[in-house]
C-alpha cells in the first residue's frame, strides 16, 4: 500500500524432489525472512525471523496443507507489543497493542490449525523485567499459559506492583456467543501511595495506606 510499501524477493532451489524456498519481505519498519521446504502434505519452516525496531521473533515448524491435520509451530523471541501495529497485514479491531509498553521475552509451542487457533493446543510463557499495562507498571513479571479444549488458562506465579508482590491465575473459555472469563488475583502488601505515584491517572489524588 502507499502507507506501507512492501518489497518481496524469493529464491527457489532444486525444483526436483526436494525443493527449498528462501524469501525476504521488507517494508519501511521491518523485515521478515523465511526459509522452508514444501512437501506433499506440509510446508516445513526451517527458520523464519521477524525483525522490527526492538522486536525479534523466530518461528519454525510444520504447517499442514490439510486443515484437518494439526500444524506444529514454535515461536520464540523478544516483542515490543506496540510494534505489532508496524506490520502492514495485521489489523487490531478489539485490542490496542500500544496499551502494553515494554519488551517481552516469550516462548510459545502451538499444535493445531492456524485458522482455528481457539481450538488449538498451546503452551508457553512471557517474562518482562518491567512492563506497563494500561498505565499500570509491573516489575519482574512471569506469565505462564496453556490452552486446550477451547479454554486458555493463565498463571502469574510472580510479579511486583507498587513495591508489593502480585500473583494469580485465570481462565478464558471460548464460547460461540462470546468469551467467558474467570480471573483470580492476589496482592501482598501493595503500597497504595506508591501506586498513586506511578499511575498517571492517580497522581492528582490523595491516596494513602496499603492493600
Amino acid at each position: 500500500s502507499d502507507a506501507h510499501p512492501v518489497t518481496l524477493s524469493a529464491t527457489i532451489r532444486d525444483l526436483g524432489a526436494s525443493p527449498s524456498i528462501a524469501a525476504e519481505l521488507q517494508w519501511p519498519k521491518g523485515v521478515l525472512t523465511l526459509s522452508g521446504r514444501p512437501r506433499p502434505d506440509r510446508f516445513t519452516i526451517d527458520a523464519s525471523e521477524l525483525t522490527l525496531h526492538t522486536s525479534t521473533l523466530r518461528l519454525k515448524g510444520d504447517v499442514m496443507l490439510d486443515a484437518k491435520e494439526p500444524s506444529q509451530l514454535s515461536l520464540q523471541g523478544v516483542l515490543e507489543p506496540a510494534e505489532l501495529t508496524q506490520i502492514p497485514w495485521l489489523k487490531f479491531e478489539t485490542f490496542d497493542p500500544s496499551l502494553i509498553k515494554g519488551p517481552l521475552s516469550l516462548s510459545v509451542q502451538f499444535r493445531g490449525s492456524p485458522n482455528d487457533w481457539q481450538s488449538a493446543a498451546a503452551e508457553g510463557w512471557v517474562t518482562a523485567p518491567q512492563v506497563v499495562v494500561n498505565d499500570i507498571p509491573f516489575d519482574n513479571v512471569r506469565l505462564e499459559f496453556d490452552q486446550s479444549q477451547r479454554a486458555l488458562r493463565l498463571r502469574l506465579p510472580q510479579g511486583r506492583l507498587a513495591d508489593g508482590t502480585i500473583w494469580g491465575d485465570g481462565a478464558i473459555e471460548y464460547q460461540p456467543e462470546g468469551q467467558q472469563y474467570l480471573i483470580q488475583t492476589e496482592f501482598t502488601s501493595v503500597q497504595l501511595a506508591r501506586l498513586a505515584e506511578i499511575i498517571p491517572s492517580w497522581q492528582q489524588r490523595a491516596i494513602k495506606g496499603s492493600a
